[in-house]
Parts: C-alpha cells; structure tokens; sequence
C-alpha cells in the first residue's frame, strides 16, 4: 500500500470515529481523538514528501472540522507542501475544552503555546496536547 493510500485510509477511519463520537454527544472523548490521528499521522508520514489526499468527510461539526483540517496540516510537519489548503477561521476564537472551568492565566498560556497552523484557523489548542503520547 502506498503511504498515500495508507494516509487516506487512517483520516478517513480516524475522522469517522471521531464524528461517532460527536454524534453520540460525547464531546470530550472526541478530542480525546483528536491528538490519536495527529500522531499517527505524524508517524506514519515520517520524512517521506507530503502526497495528495482527499481532504477528511465532514465530523458533523464545523469546529472539529477546521480543528481536523488544521491539526492534519500541522502534524504534516512541512511549509512545503499540504494536501489541501488552510481552513477558513472560525467566526469566533475556539478553546476546544470550554466545557472545563479554567482560569484566563491558562487560557493566556494556552494561546501562547497554540502553533500557527491551528491559531491562524481561530482554535487555542497548546501544542503540548495535540501528539499522544
């Protein structure tokens, strides 16, 4: 299978799970996912040259839509080349774990620590969180 093919297939499947997720209301283990693909995107891409994809189907909400769009393009790793382009921000600046209570110092550092592929987007994800581990 072609790292293409084999990229495809892991957006594609990862994305579906996601938006299962979201259909079921469960917000939270849904971006639990999230760091899952961007690190086996990462892994599995290693040095080789970005290929062609189709860009992912829809999760059902436009947020985790731009913050999968966006997050793919970074863990992708390269200025060069990207399999589609930027998604169009958000109207309103997104903190993907709003449901939690926490504090404006770490809504600052939050910010602060967002990379420039997700916060060009309008989403505050620190970079810390977006890679499993």
């Amino acid at each position: 299978m072609e790292i293409a093919d084999a990229l495809q297939d892991l957006i594609d499947r990862e994305v579906g799970w996601i938006r299962t997720e979201l259909e079921a209301g469960e917000i939270e283990f849904a971006l639990r996912l999230v760091p899952d693909l961007l690190t086996h995107v990462r892994a599995l891409l290693g040095d080789a040259p970005v290929p062609a994809l189709e860009p992912p189907a829809t999760t059902g909400d436009s947020r985790f839509d731009t913050l999968v769009i966006a997050g793919i393009r970074w863990a992708m790793n390269s200025d060069a080349d990207r399999p589609w382009s930027a998604p169009e921000p958000l109207p309103t600046p997104w903190y993907p774990y709003d449901f939690r209570s926490v504090t404006e110092a770490w809504l600052v550092l939050s910010k602060r620590e967002t990379p420039a592929e997700l916060a060009r987007a309008g989403i505050i994800f620190r970079e810390g969180g977006l890679l499993s581990t």
